[in-house]
């Protein structure tokens, strides 16, 4: 059954290209990824629902897989990296992107991108900030700014290379995360 879900996904994926959102239908989709009505209808509800595990596919499954490879002391040393990555992989969808913005309203594609990029930023800061109200402040800030970041870089073509992406954002939105990072490391020493 994952090859047909998979089939289905590069299908929309390959039919956003040449075709807008709004006009893709099921019976597209069945055609071009060789499966029936069924087959579709029992593994997304909706072309809607494709779309869904497509965001977490692109916008929070690479950084996630190299959060679970990383012990937690290592994220420092591979933010770079898991932004090069998402990056690249951004890029590599962005006719996609493009094309389901508004799959289920106004900037609803970002309203995902938010929604898995808040999920893993909160694993990240209670590290720092523990389950707090801050916690959630902070972990929706950088959610919604890298949506935001997402979204210019898409109506621009992703003319910048995902590489000089990773590095800019490092620099100018991660200042925050090296300096607890830093006196995380200060306070350690000192406890010893």
């Amino acid at each position: 059954m994952s090859n047909a879900r998979d089939a289905l996904k590069q299908a929309l994926k390959d039919t956003i290209r040449v075709k807008p959102y709004a006009k893709i239908t099921v019976a597209d989709l069945c055609k071009l990824a060789g499966v029936s009505r069924r087959t579709f209808y029992n593994n997304f509800d909706s072309i809607d629902a494709i779309v869904d595990v497509l965001v977490f596919d692109i916008f929070a499954a690479p950084s996630r897989n190299l959060r679970t490879l990383l012990p937690v002391d290592d994220i420092k040393s591979a933010v770079i990296l898991m932004l090069e990555m998402s990056f690249k992989t951004i890029y590599e969808n962005r006719d996609f992107c493009r094309g389901a913005l508004h799959y289920r309203g106004q900037y609803s594609l970002l309203k995902g991108v938010v929604q898995h990029v808040r999920a893993l930023n909160r694993e990240v800061y209670v590290i720092h900030l523990g389950d707090t109200e801050e916690n959630e402040f902070v972990s929706y800030l950088f959610a919604g700014m890298a949506a935001l970041t997402i979204l210019w870089w898409i109506e621009t073509d992703g003319e910048i290379e995902p590489a000089t992406m990773a590095k800019y954002i490092d620099r100018w939105t991660f200042a925050n995360w090296h300096t607890l990072e830093q006196n995380r490391f200060e306070q350690g020493k000192g406890d010893r």
